[in-house]
Order: C-alpha cells, then sequence, then structure tokens
C-alpha cells in the first residue's frame, strides 16, 4: 500500500482501499424484497433468519430506533458508515447466530447508542470507529444472557483538536462460560477532551467467564486532557479477568525510525496516527 496515499485519504477513499465490499443497501425510502434475501422487515424491526449469511449496509438508512434480531443460527454482516440518523440500535442475537456490525461516525455532533443483547453459543464482533470534530458520545451496552459465546469489541475515537468525546462501553455477563475481549482506543489532538470509560460486570451465575479489556489513549498534543477509567465487578469465583490502561504521547523511537527512512518528522507523526485508522479498518473487511 502506498503510505502517502494513505495519508491523506479520507474514510470513504480508505474503504476503497481496502476493498470493504458493498452490502445490500437498506435506505429509507427504497422498496426491497428482502424476504427473497433471508430478511423480515417490518416497522423499523427487522428480524435476519437463519440460511445464508446476509450482509447489510445500512449507510443511507433513516430508520432512527431500528431494532434487528438475529434467528437461531442466523449469520448478518451489517455495515453502518457515516449514518447521522441511525443513533440508536437496539439489536437481538439468538442461540447459535454471529453478527459482524462495523460502524463509522462521522459528523460535527455525535451520538450512539447501541444495546446489544446475546444468548447461548452466538458470536459477535463489533468495530466502531468515531471521526470527532466537535462531539461525541459513544455509548455501548452489551449484554450476556446465555452461555458459550464469544465477544470481540474494538473501538477507536479520532478526535480533532478542540473536540470533547465520550466513550462508554459496558459489558454484562449474567451466564457462565463466556470469553469476551474489548479494546478501546482514543486519539486526541490539541487542545481536545476525551473520556474513555471502560466496564466489565460479572454477576453471581457467570462463573468461568474469560473476559479483558484494554483502554489506550494516545495524546497528540500536550494541551489535550484524558480520562480513562476501567471498571471491573465481579461477583463470583472462578472468572478470568484482566485490564490494562494507558495514557502515552507517540513514541519518540517510532518517529526516529520513521525519520530515518526519509519521511520527515510531520509525515511520520501522521503516518503512525494513520496506521491506528488503517488497523481498525482492516478488521471491518
Amino acid at each position: 500500500m502506498n503510505d502517502k496515499k494513505l495519508l491523506k485519504s479520507p474514510i470513504k477513499n480508505l474503504l476503497e482501499i481496502y476493498d470493504i465490499k458493498p452490502f445490500l443497501k437498506v435506505a429509507g425510502n427504497q422498496k426491497i424484497d428482502l424476504c427473497q434475501q433471508g430478511i423480515s422487515f417490518e416497522n423499523k424491526e427487522m428480524k435476519i433468519l437463519a440460511g445464508e449469511p446476509v450482509s447489510l449496509d445500512l449507510s443511507e438508512s433513516d430508520y432512527s430506533g431500528l431494532q434487528i434480531s438475529l434467528d437461531k443460527n442466523a449469520v448478518l454482516n451489517l455495515n453502518v458508515f457515516e449514518n447521522q440518523y441511525l443513533s440508536n440500535l437496539n439489536i437481538e442475537i439468538l442461540d447459535g447466530a454471529s453478527l459482524k456490525l462495523n460502524i463509522i461516525k462521522k459528523a460535527s455532533e455525535q451520538i450512539l447508542n447501541l444495546q446489544i443483547k446475546i444468548a447461548s453459543n452466538a458470536r459477535l464482533e463489533l468495530n466502531t470507529l468515531g471521526v470527532c470534530d466537535h462531539m461525541q458520545v459513544f455509548d455501548v451496552q452489551v449484554l450476556c444472557e446465555g452461555k458459550n459465546s464469544t465477544l470481540d469489541i474494538a473501538h477507536l475515537s479520532s478526535c480533532s483538536a478542540k473536540a470533547k468525546a465520550s466513550d462508554r462501553f459496558s459489558l454484562n455477563f449474567l451466564n457462565q462460560n463466556n470469553k469476551a475481549d474489548m479494546l478501546l482506543q482514543t486519539l486526541a489532538m490539541d487542545y481536545s477532551k476525551v473520556q474513555s470509560l471502560g466496564k466489565i460486570n460479572i454477576s453471581e451465575k457467570a462463573r468461568l467467564t474469560d473476559s479483558n479489556m484494554k483502554q489506550e489513549v494516545l495524546l497528540l498534543d500536550k494541551s489535550a486532557t484524558a480520562l480513562a477509567v476501567p471498571e471491573l465487578v465481579i461477583c463470583t469465583n472462578d472468572v478470568k479477568a484482566g485490564h490494562g490502561v494507558s495514557i502515552a504521547k507517540i513514541d519518540a523511537e517510532k518517529l526516529f525510525y520513521l525519520m530515518s527512512r526519509g519521511l520527515s518528522r510531520s509525515q511520520s507523526f501522521d503516518l503512525i496516527v494513520e496506521s491506528y485508522r488503517q488497523v481498525m479498518l482492516e478488521r471491518m473487511q
């Protein structure tokens, strides 16, 4: 990949670079025979039926407050890119179902309230990217009611100068033998104020839970401020629950290495910052 091309690429071009293929598009005023695609859709309630994997693109949908349900053993790949209408999304994943959800929010002011409920033997892969120019709130609540399910969650907030961002991610386990990994990352530019709140709640019945949470904040200017708070609530024994937090500046050794390869300091700085978005977009493939 051409690094200089990557440096100046907006989100949409990056999606083309990484060949994130367009899915079946569902727009508010568009009529599609969704039943033939394995989808039942009525009154803002969408049900994904078992059968062949379904791929959907809701980037142009204007259904605020949409509810999505994955039937038993259903498989859904869902993209929501730069949609200002879908600020509230509720998803239920039934037994044996699998969901890969990619969300990109890019606006001056943006709010995402996402609630996901998971049954047994299910799988969730959630990738969220927020490009914040002014104000951003990500509030993600995941409730794992069943057993033997797997959760893989990654979030990145990229905050411009003077932006304010608040990311709140909560995982709640009500039953046993589930596994979860959660990575929350934030890039903070000049005078930006960022808040990263991560929580894992393991109830009394959630024995054999294996969970890990990592929060990383990269301060791109000394005027940026950050608050990263991990919270573990463990109400039973025989579980694994790890967490780690780091708030740091760009690694001077990485800058030196790139500059030794012929890049200017500014180019090296931009390339390191862009690499975070690169990793996230690669997850979305």
